[in-house]
């Protein structure tokens, strides 16, 4: 570890699925960026989280009551306020990461001395259709990686949804962002029926993006299954990245 690297806060707001948080835990712990931390927020009682073993891989939890019932944006902001790392990284709990997504995201910030980075396209795997795309091209406010300081000062909306809509618009403008090409392959959204936004919006987004191979699809599939771990569906992805990002060039 080098200790002039800053720490990372992955930022994780749970609902509590065991298979979900295996996943995003098994991602964390197989970062390549060797100074991080895990803070995972969830409300109510989660029998999965109150039993890890939080010591190992520097995993912290943080319970929050049931009621009075706060919003996903001040869930968020309670994330960023608890957060030790000089950068914070939103790490939700039902999507997949490469393994070198917090070091590449990290180096790509230092460009032109920006506070952050944010995909301008990643992977999008439909469960229910069992097909994957490559999306559209945008700023996916779920991508996010920026030092907390600016974070602080843009705060989370206290909404249920389109919470972090305002963040990426204030951090953006201000030119905070380095936008990151080619780079699709360190992140998978996934649709599963029980997503924050419901099925219009996400028949939109598959609408908008480009539909992927049956091969490339059951790829992508065994990732999200648990058949591959993080380190080998990365390896695997890093070789079908270059196929996939030609459907656009």
């Amino acid at each position: 570890m080098n200790v002039q690297d800053p720490l990372i806060s992955c930022l994780c707001i749970s609902k509590g699925n065991p298979s979900f948080l295996k996943t995003i835990i098994d991602c964390f712990i197989s970062q390549t960026y060797p100074r991080k931390e895990l803070i995972i927020i969830y409300e109510g009682s989660n029998d999965f989280l109150e039993t890890l073993d939080h010591s190992e891989h520097n995993i912290k939890t943080y319970q929050v009551a049931l009621t009075p019932k706060k919003t996903l944006g001040d869930l968020r902001n309670m994330a960023v306020s608890n957060a030790e790392g000089e950068y914070v990284c939103q790490w939700d709990d039902d999507d997949w990461y490469h393994k070198d997504r917090l070091l590449n995201q990290y180096n790509y910030s230092k460009t032109d001395n920006c506070a952050g980075s944010i995909l301008n396209r990643w992977l999008v795997y439909d469960k229910s259709e069992e097909v994957a795309y490559l999306s559209n091209e945008r700023l996916w406010e779920g991508s996010i990686l920026c030092q907390k300081e600016p974070m602080l000062q843009s705060k989370y909306e206290s909404l249920s949804i389109g919470e972090d809509t305002s963040v990426i618009e204030y951090l953006d403008s201000n030119k905070l962002l380095q936008h990151m090409p080619s780079s699709a392959h360190l992140y998978i959204y996934t649709y599963h029926g029980k997503n924050t936004w419901d099925h219009q919006h996400w028949s939109r987004i598959f609408d908008y993006s480009t539909r992927l191979s049956e091969t490339q699809s059951e790829i992508v599939e065994k990732i999200l299954n648990g058949q591959l771990n993080c380190s080998e569906g990365s390896l695997i992805l890093d070789d079908l990245f270059s196929d996939v990002y030609t459907l656009i060039l």
